[in-house]
């Protein structure tokens, strides 16, 4: 450092203020991810939320066009079957 006319105080100064501001920004975007994850995770959150209610609205929708039709009772009883025994 000689060479360059710069005190290596002068340089050790500037180095530690670099590495000051690199970590600064490293804390700042450790930040801005935790923020975005925790963005994703409630949206996921949301999403599912918004799924369980489609599925819950869906249901009974669905049930009520695939429902089948009994078929209409007889009013005439049905006598049980009488076997007969062979003489």
């Amino acid at each position: 450092m000689g060479a360059l006319n710069v005190s290596s105080q002068d340089a050790s100064e500037r180095l530690e203020r670099r590495v000051r501001v690199l970590s600064d920004r490293l804390e700042e975007s450790e930040d801005r991810l935790d923020r975005a994850l925790d963005d994703v995770r409630d949206l996921k959150r949301k999403v599912k939320d918004l799924e369980a209610a489609q599925s819950s609205i869906s249901a009974p929708l669905v049930s009520s066009t695939t429902r089948r039709k009994r078929p209409a009772k007889s009013s005439a009883k049905k006598e049980p079957n009488k076997t007969r025994k062979a003489p």
